[in-house]
């Protein structure tokens, strides 16, 4: 989410350009937690809401979402984790809501604060995350890989992703998480091929899906067997879902997917584009006009020749910039928000930020183009 903000904020100013890259086989060294904690941390807010407070107290493993048994925040992203709000509140008409106990844990049993941080701005969830869910023994059998993304989009596909906006299928690519060394425990992790379009509702659907041990289908969890046929359950927090079930179903239906053929299906609303860049958006802004026409002031500390055989000079520095955090320090301090303008971060001065400069070999240039000032 991150990426993506900066992506959309930067790229659109005609002083500043960040190329922004999203690597695959990277992301196969995160592990499951980790990379599940990222996904929250990234993508989610905290939104307190009443009428989803009471729901959650009702849910089975306080406040999980029982369609993936042992996976509290499973399926991800989802709607399970959202309240309605009002128009003037969210530009998707919805909020997110973690209960704090629901947060992936760190090594040391931390969980995130789910109070902390500006989460509760967000109305919806990251354009560009993985969808992640579990299957224990999945096989990958006729699952498109990023190889032939294009069979995502064929009306036999085991794996959907529909727009209900427009009524199309995204093309995806679907992968088993490499982290880990137990196979049933790793993630079934479902990549869109495009950005998700902002304030727009998904539904995801499973179905067809093999076990790699057995060769046959693999089982629907108890919750969604009883969403999907309509059968009575002891289950917590089921029954009030039915009715949104059964639309999901209709929909997935009148678009060729069976209600009978799904082995699991849920839906998520992706973040509005005002939500996702309104902060960098007013950092941006008030920082340009902060910067003299010239440029930021910088200092050069040290000149290097010759650093290394690919390098014809080093040259570090330090420029000023200001500060929209409540410290300088990189340890994941806050922003400092305005108390006139709702969750927009304002400037409390400057600080100085690390310049490091490195002149190729194969590149000439006159240090005096480089560097219009002393080195001090």
């Amino acid at each position: 989410a991150i990426f993506h903000c900066a992506y959309e904020v930067l790229s659109r100013h005609p002083h500043s350009r960040l190329a922004l890259r999203q690597t695959h086989s990277a992301m196969r060294c995160i592990s499951k937690r980790l990379l599940a904690a990222f996904a929250l941390a990234a993508c989610l807010a905290l939104a307190v809401g009443s009428e989803y407070e009471a729901q959650a107290d009702d849910n089975d493993s306080a406040g999980c979402d029982p369609l993936v048994p042992g996976y509290c925040i499973l399926p991800f992203p989802n709607d399970f984790w959202t309240t309605q709000s009002r128009a003037w509140e969210s530009q998707t008409g919805r909020r997110v809501f973690f209960p704090p106990n629901v947060w992936p844990a760190d090594r040391q049993g931390d969980r995130i604060d789910s109070k902390v941080g500006g989460w509760n701005a967000l109305d919806g969830f990251s354009p560009i995350a993985p969808i992640l869910s579990h299957f224990a023994g999945l096989s990958l059998e006729g699952v498109p890989g990023h190889q032939n993304i294009e069979a995502s989009l064929a009306p036999s596909c085991p794996t959907v992703l529909l727009d209900t906006s427009t009524g199309e299928r995204v093309p995806h690519w679907a992968e088993i998480d490499q982290s880990g060394s137990d196979d049933s425990d790793r993630l079934f992790m479902l990549w869109p091929a495009q950005k998700l379009k902002s304030s727009t509702r998904y539904i995801v659907a499973f179905r067809n899906l093999l076990s790699y041990e057995t060769g046959l289908p693999v089982s629907s969890s108890p919750a969604f067997t009883a969403l999907r046929d309509g059968t009575p359950t002891s289950i917590p927090g089921i029954d009030v879902r039915r009715p949104h079930f059964d639309a999901i179903f209709s929909e997935l239906s009148a678009h060729g997917v069976d209600r009978s053929s799904l082995q699991l299906a849920w839906d998520f609303t992706v973040s509005s584009r005002t939500n996702n860049t309104a902060q960098l958006v007013a950092m941006r802004d008030d920082a340009l006009s902060r910067t003299p026409a010239a440029g930021p002031q910088y200092f050069i500390n040290r000149i290097e020749e010759d650093p290394s055989s690919q390098s014809r000079r080093k040259i570090e520095g330090d420029f000023v910039v200001p500060l929209y955090m409540t410290n300088s320090r990189p340890v994941q301090p806050f922003l400092h928000r305005s108390l006139t303008a709702r969750l927009i971060p304002c400037g409390i001065g400057v600080a100085n930020s690390r310049l490091v400069l490195a002149h190729p070999k194969h590149i000439q240039l006159h240090l005096t183009q480089l560097l219009p000032c002393e080195v001090v």
